[in-house]
C-alpha cells in the first residue's frame, strides 16, 4: 500500500504528534509498505525532499508563540503535483491546519480516501487566542473548536481517536464519521532500561546538578500554558523548603520556557530546576532513563505519549487523574495521581524516601503494563481502519454527469457496486463551488447528506418563489410557512430565507412600508397597521422607523374613514350616530382619541336638521313592529322603548308619539 502521512508537525520536533507520526511511518514501512510524509519545513522556498524521497518538506513559517510549530499555506500547486506522482492508495492525515488543509485538498483533487487522526485537545488551548481570558472570547473559541472538529471529521471516511476519551469528545462535537481507538504504540526496543547508557546517564544527570544521593525527576514534552508545568515548580520550591533530596529536568521548548525560568528564580528553585532545552529524537531515550520518575500535570493529552514513553523506560509517574491515562496509570502500583503542587510534593517526597526495592516494585509495574502497547499492535489497528476506508471508498458513488439549469446544478452519482444504483441532485451553483464538486470525484458520506440537506434547501427555495410570486410575505410567515408546511429544519429555513434576502425577494423593511400604504389607502388608523404587521412577525422598532416615515397624517385618514361610515348609519338618532360612527373609527385601527376629535369636529348639521324627521320614521318602523302584539297603551309604551333605545330624547319622543294615531283600544 502507498500510504501519504500528512502532519503539521514532523521530527525534529518534539511532541505526541510528530512522534506518532514518526512511530507509524516506521510501522508501515517495516511491513512493506510504501510510505511519504508531508511536512512544513521552516526556509523552504518550494517544496522539497529530503535526501531519501520519503519526507517531502512544505514551506512554512516558525509561529514561536503557538506551539512553536511550523506552519505552512494550504495551498502548494507544486507539491500537489509531487504528491499526484505518488500515485497514493490513502492519506493519513494527522493534524487540522496548513497541511492538514493540504491533505483534504490533495484527497479531493486526485480521488484518494482519506483518514484523520485527532491528536489535539484544542478546547485547552483557547488561550492562545483569549490571552486575557474574557469568558465571552473562550465561549466562542470553544464553540469555534467544536465546529471546526467537526468538520475534520466529518470530512474524513474514518476517524481514528487515540484513547476513548478522545472519541467522546468527538461524538460530543458532533462527529459523525466512524471513530475507531488506535493509541500509538511505542517502540519499546528504544526506551528499554536494558539499552541504558551508563556514560550517557552520568553526564545527564551530571548537567543537571544531580548528587549522588537525589532524584532526578523528569518532564518532557511541549512547555506551553496548557501543560500545566507551574504547579510542578512550585512542588520543587516547596521540596527544597523541606530539603528532599530531588531535582527537576524540562525538556523541550515552546512559548512558556522564558515565564518558566523567571518563576523558578522568584520561587528560588533554579538550582533545582533544570531547562535542557529541546533535544533531538535519538536523545530522548537517553534522558528518560537517566531519570527516576516522569512528572506532568497536564489534562490536554488525547492519549499521554509521553507518559507512555516513560513508563517503557521503567520510570513512575506523576500525574492528575485524566481519562487519557486510564489505562496507563494504576496509583501506587506505576505512579501516583496528585492534585496540585502541594498534593505533588507529598507524593515525590513519599517517592524519595522509598526504599530500593519498593522503587524497584514500581518499575517493574510501569514496564509490565505498556508491554501491550508496543508499536506492533498499533501498526495492525491502524492498517484495519485503512482497509476499512478503502473498501468504503470503493462503494463511495461517484458523480458520473452534471447537468446546469439556470442558476442549480443537477448532479447524477452512481454506486460503484452490482446493482450500479444512480441518485440525482440538486444543488446551486454556489454550493457545487463551495464543495468543490466535480466530474468523476467520489463523494464521502458525509458530504452527500450535506448534498442531500442542500437539495432540500433547493426544493424549500422553489416552493417559496412560487408563493411570493402569489403575494409578498415576510420573513417571519415564510419560516413558519416552511415549518408547518414543508417540514424544514431550522438549518434548511435559515439558508432559504438568506439567498431570498440576497435576491431581494424578501426585504422586511420594504414590505413594511408597502404595507403601511396599502393600510392607509383603505382608510386604516395606525393600531390596526401596527396589529397587522406584528402579527406578521414585524419587529416594534421596524414599525415605528416606517410608521414615521410614512404614516404622519392619521387625523386626515380618520376625517376620510367617518366621512365614508357615517352614509352607512341610518335611521339613527344624532346620538346614537355619534356613539356608533365613533365605535366604527377605533375599530378601523384608530386611536380613541383621534376618534373623538373627529367626531367633535364632523359636520352633522344635516343630521340635526332632519332629527324629527328620522324620529319619527323610527316610530312609524317600531308601532309596525309591535302592532300585532300591542295595543293602545301597550303599543305606545313599546314604540316609546325602541326610540329611547335609539337615542333619542325623552321630550323628542313624546312630541312625536303625540302627533300620531293611536288606537282608543283599552287595556
Amino acid at each position: 500500500m502507498r500510504i501519504g502521512l500528512f502532519t503539521d508537525t514532523y521530527l525534529p520536533d518534539i511532541n505526541g504528534v510528530a512522534s506518532s507520526t514518526d512511530i507509524l511511518r516506521h510501522e508501515l514501512k517495516k511491513h512493506g509498505h510504501e510510505v511519504y510524509v508531508v511536512a512544513p519545513r521552516k526556509g523552504i522556498s518550494l517544496a522539497a525532499w529530503d535526501e531519501d524521497h520519503e519526507v517531502l518538506w512544505l514551506n512554512g513559517i516558525e509561529l514561536k508563540k503557538l506551539f512553536g510549530y511550523t506552519m505552512t499555506s494550504p495551498f502548494h500547486l507544486h507539491a500537489l503535483n509531487e504528491v499526484k506522482k505518488l500515485n497514493l492508495d490513502l492519506i493519513h492525515v494527522q493534524t487540522e491546519f496548513g497541511a492538514g488543509i493540504f491533505a483534504h485538498i490533495c484527497a479531493a483533487r486526485l480521488s484518494i480516501p482519506l483518514v484523520f487522526t485527532y491528536h489535539t485537545v484544542y478546547e485547552d488551548d483557547t488561550h492562545y487566542i483569549n490571552p486575557l481570558g474574557i469568558e465571552s472570547i473562550e465561549e466562542s473559541a470553544k464553540r469555534l473548536v467544536a465546529w471546526f472538529s467537526k468538520i475534520n471529521g466529518d470530512a474524513a471516511l474514518k476517524v481514528i481517536a487515540p484513547s476513548e476519551k478522545t472519541r467522546q469528545l468527538l461524538l460530543r462535537y458532533g462527529v459523525k464519521t466512524e471513530i475507531f481507538i488506535a493509541p500509538t504504540g511505542i517502540n519499546l526496543d528504544i526506551y528499554d532500561p536494558a539499552f541504558e547508557n551508563r556514560e550517557k546517564t552520568a553526564q545527564i544527570r551530571k548537567d543537571c546538578g544531580v548528587q549522588e544521593n537525589e532524584k532526578l525527576i523528569i518532564y518532557l514534552g511541549r512547555i506551553a500554558p496548557e501543560k500545566s508545568i507551574e504547579p510542578v515548580i512550585e512542588a520543587f520550591a516547596l521540596l527544597k523548603k523541606r530539603s528532599v533530596p530531588v531535582r527537576l529536568v524540562i525538556v523541550g521548548k515552546g512559548p512558556s520556557v522564558e515565564s518558566l525560568k523567571s518563576l523558578s528564580v522568584s520561587l528560588d528553585t533554579a538550582d533545582r530546576v533544570t531547562f535542557a532545552g529541546p533535544k533531538n529524537r535519538s536523545e530522548v531515550p537517553d534522558y528518560y532513563r537517566a531519570a527516576d520518575a516522569f512528572v506532568s500535570l497536564s489534562l490536554s493529552e488525547t492519549q499521554g505519549m509521553t507518559f507512555a514513553e516513560a513508563m517503557a523506560s521503567g520510570l513512575p509517574l506523576f500525574a492528575r487523574r485524566d481519562g487519557a491515562l486510564k489505562d496507563l496509570l494504576d496509583d501506587g502500583k506505576t505512579g501516583w495521581y496528585v492534585s496540585g503542587s502541594e498534593d505533588l510534593a507529598d507524593r515525590i517526597e513519599e517517592f524519595v524516601r522509598l526504599d530500593g526495592s519498593a522503587v524497584q516494585k514500581v518499575k517493574k509495574n510501569a514496564l509490565e503494563k505498556v508491554r501491550c502497547m508496543g508499536s506492533e499492535a498499533f501498526y495492525k489497528k491502524v492498517i484495519a481502519v485503512y482497509q476499512s476506508a478503502i473498501d468504503a471508498y470503493r462503494k463511495m458513488p461517484a458523480i458520473i454527469k452534471t447537468e446546469v439549469r439556470s442558476d442549480l446544478v443537477r448532479l447524477y452519482l452512481r454506486e460503484d457496486g452490482p446493482m450500479k444504483k444512480t441518485e440525482t441532485i440538486s444543488v446551486t451553483v454556489d454550493d457545487y463551488v463551495n464543495f468543490g464538486l466535480r466530474k468523476g470525484m467520489k463523494v464521502t458520506p458525509s458530504k452527500l447528506e450535506q448534498l442531500r440537506a442542500a437539495e432540500l434547501t433547493v426544493h424549500a427555495y422553489q416552493r417559496c418563489i412560487r408563493k411570493l410570486a402569489a403575494k409578498d410575505r415576510t420573513t417571519f410567515e415564510l419560516r413558519k410557512w416552511m415549518k408547518e408546511t414543508l417540514n424544514s429544519s431550522d438549518e434548511t429555513a435559515d439558508a432559504v430565507l438568506k439567498r431570498l434576502k440576497e435576491k431581494g425577494y424578501v426585504d422586511d423593511e420594504r414590505y413594511t412600508l408597502e404595507e403601511i400604504a396599502r393600510m392607509k389607502s383603505s382608510m386604516h388608523g395606525r393600531s390596526a397597521v401596527i396589529r397587522d404587521l406584528r402579527m406578521k412577525g414585524i419587529s416594534q422598532r421596524m414599525i415605528n422607523d416606517a410608521l414615521t416615515v410614512s404614516y404622519n397624517d392619521e387625523y386626515e385618514n380618520a376625517v376620510l374613514f367617518a366621512e365614508k361610515a357615517a352614509q352607512s348609519i341610518k335611521g339613527q338618532s344624532l346620538k346614537m350616530k355619534k356613539s356608533r360612527l365613533r365605535t366604527k373609527i377605533i375599530g378601523k385601527g384608530f386611536e380613541p382619541e383621534t376618534a373623538d376629535r373627529v367626531i367633535a369636529f364632523f359636520d352633522f348639521s344635516e343630521d340635526a336638521e332632519n332629527q324629527l324627521e328620522s324620529l319619527a320614521a323610527c316610530a312609524e318602523k317600531a308601532k309596525k313592529r309591535y302592532i300585532k302584539k300591542y295595543t293602545g297603551t301597550q303599543l305606545r309604551n313599546a314604540v316609546f322603548r325602541y326610540c329611547i333605545n335609539k337615542g333619542y330624547t325623552m321630550e323628542e319622543v313624546y312630541a312625536v308619539l303625540d302627533g300620531m294615531e293611536w288606537s282608543d283600544d283599552k287595556d
